[in-house]
């Protein structure tokens, strides 16, 4: 048995990649964690984190004439406490989530090894914002150049990500999907005269849900529904998709509703859409956690040419996958799909849920752990 810090600027308890690193590491290891929320797990130890954002253009703005980025991260929150907070705990492993949390891993790991989930590409992650370029990328490139290189494992979420990384830094991570936990669901019945297309997840600027809403002026509305799970990240563009969406007699907002319950929720469905335009180089890697929620519900997916996600709907034959981000186009793709055809997908989904889900990466984690155990 090994103690593992799992750290982390993040909701444990809401961050699915995070939740699923406690819980696969929890029955074998001694956890503690730090992060902004408790994971709810009873009797595992917590460190608060406080994310100082006060002022934070004008600490950033210091920090870009200074060039001085180490002083400006350690003012980025109560990092000096967390090491503090390592170092009185021993732990012999110190799994960090995100490039915000690997140097203060780095710094105070004592004898510890290093897990470092970079998630995705830090450098380029909101790179469609002037802000961001301006204030954050060299900052971004710093960390990544300074501190990956030190780690002694490295996990990521893509393949496209995990080369961008070798490219940087020459470290080879280990890609880790997004999958969420299997569900044991079987592919709900298509009514031919009436497909109902689900999307769910953040409403943020960057995921261009207008375009998801756009698909459904060429399609039937007395045959197709939308129906939108979002969580408002962003107040001022989620209700800008509300509105934009008022207008359509078939599309319905829902509330969103736990991980946990999720799959089983949207079961009842027939089609899970994603349409994400590459506006910066996550977006264009991206193999997110919906992709596999869509999965696990047994749904057919249709999609734009997003590379991650096509491989995998091309090689399970789990659905469409559009040649382009136009919503008219996709349009056109799903009313070409016969009742027969969707139910075919969701039958392909139900084939291979079992291998893709989240106890397949626990495996993946475990062993990672292992090795680092035996070879210290």
């Amino acid at each position: 048995m090994a103690k593992i810090a799992i750290i982390s600027l993040s909701n444990l308890l809401r961050d699915p990649r995070v939740y699923r690193q406690i819980v696969a590491l929890n029955p074998e290891h001694e956890i503690i964690t730090a992060g902004l929320n408790p994971c709810g797990i009873p009797d595992i130890p917590f460190f608060q984190l406080i994310y100082n954002g006060h002022r934070i253009y004008q600490k950033a703005l210091r920090m870009k004439i200074t060039q001085n980025f180490e002083a400006f991260y350690w003012r980025y929150g109560n990092f000096k406490e967390l090491g503090e907070y390592l170092i009185q705990e021993k732990p012999d492993i110190i799994f960090a989530n995100d490039i915000e949390m690997l140097p203060v891993a780095l710094a105070y790991k004592e004898k510890a090894k290093i897990v470092f989930d970079a998630h995705e590409y830090s450098p380029l992650e909101l790179d469609e914002s002037f802000l961001f370029r301006f204030f954050f990328k060299t900052y971004k490139k710093y960390l990544v150049n300074t501190f990956v290189p030190l780690v002694d494992k490295m996990i990521t979420v893509s393949d496209g990500i995990s080369k961008k990384y070798y490219e940087d830094t020459g470290i080879q991570s280990i890609v880790v999907t997004n999958a969420p936990n299997f569900q044991n669901l079987s592919p709900s019945p298509v009514n031919p005269g009436k497909i109902r297309l689900i999307h769910h997840g953040a409403a943020h600027p960057s995921r261009k849900i207008e375009l998801e809403i756009d698909l459904m002026n060429d399609l039937d509305p007395s045959i197709y529904e939308l129906h939108l799970f979002l969580v408002s990240s962003d107040r001022d563009y989620f209700n800008k998709i509300k509105n934009y969406a008022s207008k359509k007699s078939n599309i319905f907002f829902h509330e969103p509703v736990p991980m946990k319950t999720l799959a089983n929720i949207i079961n009842k469905y027939d089609i899970g859409i994603y349409l994400l335009p590459p506006l910066n180089f996550n977006n264009e890697f991206a193999l997110p956690n919906k992709f596999f929620e869509f999965i696990q519900a047994r749904l057919a997916i249709a999609i734009g040419p997003s590379p991650e996600m096509a491989n995998y709907v091309n090689k399970y034959n789990l659905g469409v996958v559009n040649l382009d981000f136009n919503p008219k186009n996709l349009a056109s793709a799903i009313n070409s799909l016969s009742y027969q055809t969707i139910m075919e997908y969701k039958e392909n989904a139900h084939k291979i849920a079992r291998k893709l889900c989240s106890e397949e990466n626990q495996t993946i984690l475990r062993s990672i752990i292992k090795e680092i155990i035996e070879n210290n």
